[in-house]
């Protein structure tokens, strides 16, 4: 532990490095910079970032439009364009484009899956997800959600704890899905937020009409809470639930670890999932160069189900652990570079990267 502890921390240092070298780099509403990240699931992540933030600059329409490319030592790409507008006075949009080719690991499916089923494969993905939204009052929103995706299955290894002939989804094949959403975004700033709530609820159906080859339903309920208990003090938390029904293929099962740090991604995935997470964040400093940092405390706990009737609190799995947050950019939304360790029953795991989990 304490050699990995080191190296992520070397590597922390130097992605810092990067960015405080490259903070210059802002072009009116342009932002460049390096990315050196971490996580176990992919080891060292070298990469670069470029966001166009409008901060306004246009009346009625003000947004932001993040791109990011992705390398890591374990030959995994990845290539992600976001976006979030609000257009005219009572219309935003938001899209996510998505391409990777990830060599990664999967293991037994359900809540008490064992570690050692760790089954190496390689998923490769094109996807673009698209949300329109019309205000109905104030801070209330109602959307379509839509997904086209395409997604390929390779380099499986072969053992006794996945089948691959039985596991849907082992074609790969088109993901195509449409369906509504509501969101409630009282929040005062996107990308670090001090207070308000950000609810969305969303429902997708995937179904040959659309040009998928499979059929399956999915609901996505989503509660982010955060209140500022002092000028520099912040608690966050969130509640979320994942449920699907249908012929769900295993790329779209619901994963834990997308919501517990102290798990990779994949470890444990289900029909269902869910979780709760409670963050305490800190920028206690006021003078010098020492109010770009932060630190943060927090816990994590959820579960996954194969059954509706199989959730409860009982079995839940529990991540904890903290973390130190630098400042990348002189906005007041802060956008930050951070640094996590979580702690689970079954070790530890580190996570460098930009941005806050939630």
């Amino acid at each position: 532990m304490r050699i990995k502890l080191i190296i992520a921390f070397l590597l922390f240092s130097a992605s810092l490095s990067c960015q405080i070298e490259y903070n210059y780099q802002q072009i009116k509403h342009w932002f460049f910079f390096p990315l050196l990240a971490y996580t176990e699931e992919t080891s060292l992540v070298y990469g670069g970032v470029v966001i166009y933030d409008t901060a306004k600059s246009k009346e009625n329409f003000d947004g932001q439009w993040s791109n990011v490319i992705q390398h890591s030592l374990k030959n995994q790409f990845r290539f992600i364009s976001k976006a979030n507008f609000s257009m005219l006075e009572d219309y935003s949009t938001s899209f996510a484009l998505r391409t990777r080719s990830w060599p990664t690991t999967i293991y037994e499916f359900g809540n008490e899956s064992d570690k050692n089923s760790e089954t190496k494969y390689t998923e490769t993905e094109y996807s673009l997800e698209l949300n329109l939204y019309r205000k109905l009052y104030r801070y209330l929103s109602l959307g379509v959600n839509s997904e086209i995706g395409y997604l390929q299955v390779s380099k499986r290894d072969e053992n006794d704890y996945i089948d691959w002939q039985k596991t849907l989804g082992n074609d790969g094949g088109w993901f195509n899905g449409l369906g509504s959403v509501l969101k409630l975004d009282t929040r005062n700033l996107v990308n670090y937020p001090s207070r308000g709530v950000y609810y969305r609820i969303s429902y997708r159906n995937y179904s040959p009409k659309w040009g998928s080859d499979y059929e399956f339903g999915m609901t996505e309920i989503d509660l982010k809470n955060y209140f500022s208990t002092s000028p520099n003090l912040i608690l966050a938390t969130h509640l979320d639930a994942k449920l699907t029904h249908g012929d769900v293929p295993f790329q779209r099962l619901a994963k834990l670890g997308d919501r517990l740090r102290g798990f990779s991604s994949r470890r444990f995935m289900d029909n269902h999932r869910i979780a709760g997470r409670v963050e305490l964040r800190t920028s206690p400093f006021y003078n010098g160069i020492y109010t770009r940092a932060g630190f943060v405390l927090f816990v994590e706990t959820g579960k996954v189900a194969n059954e509706l009737a199989e959730i409860d609190f009982s079995d839940l799995k529990l991540s904890y652990g903290t973390g130190f947050r630098y400042k990348l950019t002189n906005s007041e939304d802060k956008l930050n570079m951070r640094f996590d360790i979580a702690f689970t029953q079954e070790g530890y795991s580190i996570n460098i990267s930009a941005y806050e989990e939630f």
